[in-house]
């Protein structure tokens, strides 16, 4: 067993508890809700997600990127009065905005809303999701806030904490006081996440300066990392935004079973990232073409398998997952998980371009990946209904792998044939 596959499997082990309880509450209110109720929650969390992309504006990079060096010199102060505190007010005053055109939206679509689902008190519901919107997306900037500081093991189990709080709080006010007060849970259990986040970094609070914000010298520097905003949003915000069009276009009902194949597949995700976070340590530590070889080999050994065998067992997970309601989806299923053979490919070669490559490169593959698989998902929609959804999300990922080739094979041949240049010099 190699280096790689030791720490892969160290990450994996450490994932895996919080991700199985994650999956055990989502199979209980797959069977427990209607498919129009688990669909509705599963589209207020792509709106959180989508907000959540929205309020990056760049300025998590900025932080990343230049607050560190000060950090290591001393220079406390300055970090954050001049990078972070700017960078999360201005994130923060975003989420806030997007929230207030959340609530506004929703409260002018109320009556219709409350056609839809005559068991829920929509005017509650709505004021709740605001607030836990808004707590979520605060929550979420200053996460990146523990990254500067390499509170790498804290921010970890925090985020997994949180995550599982939600779903406790949801589940026992669901269960106590009925299904309105399960919106009444995962606001109140993201208040109290925000709060412990807000305590680990209150010794920040002392540099903060409300008089010292300049929002035209902000606006230059959301200028200047905009590229980095462009990517995060074509790679995500397209795939959140697309869903949030969806219903338009198709029945509640039929977007659960997209819902819930795509949350049962994105532990694929998990699984393939535990193997591609310590890959790029590794490839970037070494200039040896076979080890890289090697690690690259365990890497598609491990991660290319799993989603073409759970592409077969679609017809019996689907059902296992949400009930024999779901079981005549497992087509969708499918779809998905085949999906996920070019996910996997297309983060092996986002490791060999990070190490080799530019970051615009990045930003080329996504938008193009991002901007047909968008076009992909209308165009199939109408020839295949509800599984059109899936298979919009296939092409997305196969265009970016098509893409990602191209830009990372240069890197590798350049590579290989440097490599081969120092060993006739030498």
């Amino acid at each position: 067993m190699n280096s790689l596959m030791k720490k892969s499997f160290r990450i994996l082990l450490g994932r895996s508890s919080a991700g199985f309880l994650s999956v055990l509450f989502m199979i209980y209110f797959a069977y427990e809700f209607s498919k129009v109720i688990f669909a509705l929650i599963a589209m207020y969390e792509v709106a959180v997600s989508f907000v959540k992309v929205i309020a990056d504006v760049g300025l998590h990079y900025r932080k990343m990127r230049e607050a560190p060096p000060l950090l290591k010199d001393g220079k406390v102060e300055e970090a954050v009065r001049d990078i972070i505190w700017p960078a999360v007010f201005t994130r923060m005053f975003v989420a806030f905005m997007s929230s207030c055109i959340f609530f506004v939206m929703c409260t002018l679509w109320r009556d219709d809303l409350q056609v839809s689902f005559p068991e829920l008190n929509i005017t509650w519901v709505i004021y709740l999701c605001t607030l836990h919107l808004f707590f979520t997306v605060c929550e979420g900037i200053l996460s990146s806030v523990f990254n500067v500081r390499q509170l790498f093991g804290t921010d970890a189990f925090l985020e997994t904490s949180s995550n599982l709080v939600e779903r406790i709080f949801a589940t026992g006010f669901y269960l106590w006081l009925g299904l309105n007060h399960y919106f009444t849970g995962i606001a109140i259990a993201m208040f109290l996440t925000l709060l412990v986040r807000l305590y680990y970094v209150r010794d920040y609070f002392r540099y903060v300066r409300f008089s010292e914000l300049q929002p035209g010298k902000m606006w230059e520097v959301v200028k200047v990392y905009w590229p980095f905003y462009l990517r995060k949003f074509f790679r995500l915000g397209f795939k959140q935004g697309e869903q949030l069009i969806i219903p338009a276009m198709l029945p509640l009902e039929q977007l659960a079973n997209f819902r819930l194949a795509n949350k049962t597949a994105g532990m694929l995700r998990q699984y393939i990232q535990a193997f591609s976070d310590p890959l790029i340590v590794k490839l970037s530590r070494t200039r040896d073409i076979k080890v890289r070889q090697d690690y690259v080999r365990t890497y598609l050994a491990f991660t290319l398998p799993p989603p073409i065998i759970l592409c077969f067992l679609s017809p019996w997970i689907m059902p296992l997952m949400g009930g024999p309601k779901y079981g005549d989806a497992w087509g969708i299923m499918a779809v998905v998980f085949g999906g996920y053979v070019f996910v996997a490919l297309s983060i092996l070669q986002m490791t060999i371009i990070s190490i080799f490559g530019k970051p615009t490169e990045f930003l080329m593959r996504d938008a193009i990946g991002g901007t047909v698989g968008l076009i992909a998902t209308f165009i199939f929609i109408k020839i295949f209904g509800e599984e059109g959804v899936a298979w919009g999300q296939f092409v997305s990922y196969v265009i970016m792998f098509v893409v990602g080739y191209h830009i990372a094979n240069r890197y590798v041949k350049e590579s290989e044939q440097k490599h081969n240049d120092e060993i006739v010099g030498g």
